[in-house]
């Protein structure tokens, strides 16, 4: 954390985040304008290593498609045959129904992750249906400075429900212990929101460590975003956590389906059934909105699913 976020108060938090997003305009804008970002790819066909921009041919670094899944041939059929199947979308909120492929996507899912899930069509989405639920008005937030702009976005917003966030210094934790101390006579829970494997740095939370204190203070709950580790670490491709940990009682898992894994979407991994039910029944992104598509699905079930589970 810079010494501006260091010393802003309360009062001044508007300003700030006023401030922070006309120079984040600003500097978009420029690297718009000088053809840095915001390009628009000019290949007839991928081939998972190289993009064009302005008639030139580059090497591509940008992509979160660690393995170039995406374009196995195998899992580009299983997609096309689900299209064919049941269309290119199914417009129905997941509350009311889920098209014919769910079923086996989702048991084989969970089979993969030994645990209950609820997919979400993106994690951005997924996380402000899943905090709200399981985060309450007593409970205090520890927001890892440098958890993904998406989960920080999702937990700022319960600031509007009246729920505390203190944000701490990457993997500090030192800082976390601090605030547990002084926090745990205060709050019914006090929950830790990081990432797993840093989208940015690169880096990874010290995994270990974290579930050796929540088994140290009662209070102490988990939140991980391993979107960028899934697939590429753990057994079957859960990802950096996982590979770290067993599955905590007081962990809640967001994985992601679109890097690595070559299909897309999202998913939440819960440590009971009980929990996960009441976040799909009652959380806004997964009760108003539609499921994964029948393409995903089917790219997901020959991909990361079936490759793992032969007898599947």
């Amino acid at each position: 954390m810079n010494p501006i976020e260091k010393s802003i108060t309360k009062k001044g938090t508007q300003q700030y985040s006023a401030y922070k997003n006309d120079l984040s305009t600003k500097i978009i804008n420029s690297a718009i304008k000088n053809q840095l970002t915001g390009l628009v790819a000019e290949d007839e066909f991928f081939d998972g290593r190289h993009v064009t921009f302005n008639n030139q041919r580059y090497l591509n670094f940008t992509s979160c498609c660690y393995l170039g899944l995406e374009l196995d041939s195998r899992v580009k059929e299983a997609s096309n045959d689900a299209t064919n199947r049941y269309g290119t979308f199914y417009s129905t909120s997941r509350v009311c129904s889920q098209p014919p492929p769910f079923r086996e996507y989702e048991d084989l899912v969970t089979k993969m992750f030994g645990y209950p899930i609820a997919f979400c069509s993106n994690l951005a989405l997924g996380h402000h249906g899943v905090l709200p639920n399981v985060i309450n008005k007593n409970d205090l937030i520890i927001l890892d400075n440098e958890a993904h702009a998406s989960l920080r976005d999702a937990a700022v917003k319960l600031q509007a429900f009246g729920i505390d966030i203190e944000i701490i210094e990457r993997n500090s934790l030192l800082e976390i212990k601090k605030a547990i101390v002084e926090n745990s006579h205060l709050y019914d829970k006090i929950w830790y929101l990081t990432d797993g494997l840093y989208s940015m740095m690169g880096d990874f939370a010290p995994v270990k460590e974290l579930v050796a204190l929540a088994n140290q203070y009662e209070k102490l709950h988990l939140y991980f975003d391993d979107a960028h580790g899934t697939g590429i670490m753990g057994k079957n491709g859960v990802g950096y956590v996982l590979n770290e940990t067993p599955m905590h009682p007081k962990m809640i898992l967001a994985v992601s389906f679109r890097k690595a894994l070559g299909a897309g979407g999202a998913a939440f991994v819960f440590p009971t059934q009980a929990l996960c039910d009441r976040v799909k029944s009652t959380g806004t992104a997964f009760i108003f909105t539609g499921c994964d598509q029948p393409s995903v699905m089917g790219a997901g079930i020959a991909n990361k699913i079936k490759t793992r589970y032969p007898e599947a």
